[in-house]
């Protein structure tokens, strides 16, 4: 397990091993730039193989 940290632009975007985690990332650098932080709901749907 290999574990970094980085500051929003150096984030390694394509090398983020969940979606989920893609999506929550992206969630809260969106709420900080008008400082509110609601609570998110949705689904996260798997590809079609």
């Amino acid at each position: 397990l290999e574990v970094q940290l980085f500051s929003q632009d150096k984030i390694p975007w394509e090398k983020l091993a969940f979606p989920v985690i893609r999506k929550t990332l992206t969630h809260y650098f969106q709420d900080r730039v008008v400082n509110q932080f609601p609570v998110h709901v949705s689904e996260m749907i798997p590809p079609v193989a």
